[in-house]
């Protein structure tokens, strides 16, 4: 379909060399697959370029956009080499919010032995909190840091350092940082009495261009109009400029419908962000002001049928309850696709709107046959 490098302009080499993205890997129709290259290692101070070219399959595929292009940096002491990890590595246990309140340490032990694991103050290498003192297997190990000092007191805002030590020999460490978190408010009940006779619709489709989205939205959201429905759930509602968004909220309102969407929700999907409740806040913050006042947006609509994912969901709970702070006033929203699905996310994410997406032929069923969903 089309190929793309990476290429360092100042060392005169290549960090991804030229890939060709065969059709193979896609279906040829109106559809937004992502890519992701291998980790690469950039020197801040050098020009780098990522760079898109054609192929010679004109016929097939004789035009390309790219809608975004995202740089995700790993930090220093979570490589992919290391064996041990904190999730998050920036938790804010004061509060008690349910946010980021403890970490997760994992790691691996190349060999059965008596380890010590143990958080230290990073300034002064004080001992903190002895977290275990035992005998363990090879293999992989967890434990939680709840924030909390030895004499079970919180401790202050500040780095600390995890170790794992066996002896006097320190096996395996990695840095948290404790951190002031957000203020979450305790979620309002949002639903509105209506029931919204809502039409699930692929945003990808809506044109970049100002005067090209109006002509498309005004036939689209008549047509949806006149159906009867009066909610259109927009998924895929990203990677637009932001004036798209605007027109879509208000072609939306004259046609006397409402939008439940958020636009460029997966730029919130990063690790960066799953780690600092902060930088979430504020991000999440950016993306709704701009339309948080219109009245067409009835709702926000945070991802589009999840996996059975436990990290996920918990990353969703977060979303979902910055966004409740944020604006109150508005029910958030995700699609669960399959039945299966359900138990795990609503535990963990309490929607006050549950929306499912269930496939007839994926619960088991005939093809046309909905009886028992």
């Amino acid at each position: 379909m089309f190929g793309y490098l990476v290429y360092d302009l100042t060392a005169e080499t290549y960090l991804v060399n030229p890939t060709r993205i065969p059709s193979t890997s896609s279906s040829k129709v109106a559809y937004y697959p992502q890519w992701n290259t291998d980790p690469i290692v950039m020197d801040p101070a050098h020009d780098v370029r990522v760079c898109f070219f054609p192929v010679d399959n004109v016929a097939n595929f004789p035009t390309f956009k790219v809608d975004r292009v995202s740089l995700s940096q790993v930090p220093a002491d979570e490589s992919a080499a290391k064996t041990i990890y904190a999730y998050p590595y920036k938790l804010s246990p004061l509060n008690q919010d349910g946010l980021n309140d403890s970490t997760t340490v994992a790691y691996t032990l190349p060999a059965a032995q008596t380890v010590t694991v143990s958080v230290y103050s990073y300034v002064d290498q004080a001992t903190v909190r002895t977290l275990t003192s035992s005998a363990q297997q090879s293999g992989p190990q967890s434990i939680v840091w709840d924030g909390k000092d030895d004499n079970g007191q919180f401790v202050a805002n500040g780095l600390y350092m995890v170790k794992v030590i066996a002896g006097t020999t320190d096996l395996l460490r990695t840095n948290v940082e404790v951190i002031q978190g957000v203020s979450i408010t305790v979620p309002i009940s949002s639903v509105h009495e209506d029931i919204p006779k809502g039409i699930f619709y692929e945003a990808g489709e809506i044109p970049y261009r100002v005067s090209d989205a109006q002509t498309y939205l005004e036939a689209t959201f008549s047509d949806i109009s006149n159906m009867g429905a009066d909610t259109v759930f927009l998924a895929n509602w990203h990677a637009k400029p932001a004036n798209i968004y605007q027109e879509t909220l208000l072609q939306a309102e004259a046609n006397g419908l409402k939008i439940v969407g958020l636009p460029d929700s997966y730029s919130l999907f990063n690790e960066t962000l799953y780690n600092d409740e902060n930088a979430m806040y504020a991000q999440i913050n950016a993306m709704i002001n701009p339309v948080r006042t219109s009245n067409a947006l009835y709702g926000y609509y945070l991802y589009d049928e999840p996996a059975n994912d436990l990290r996920l969901a918990d990353n969703l709970k977060d979303m979902k309850r910055i966004l409740e702070t944020i604006d109150p006033s508005r029910p958030v929203l995700m699609t669960y696709v399959g039945l299966d699905r359900v138990p795990l996310h609503y535990e963990v994410e309490r929607p006050q709107v549950l929306s499912i997406d269930p496939y007839g032929v994926g619960e088991g069923s005939e093809i046309g046959d909905q009886a028992y969903l």
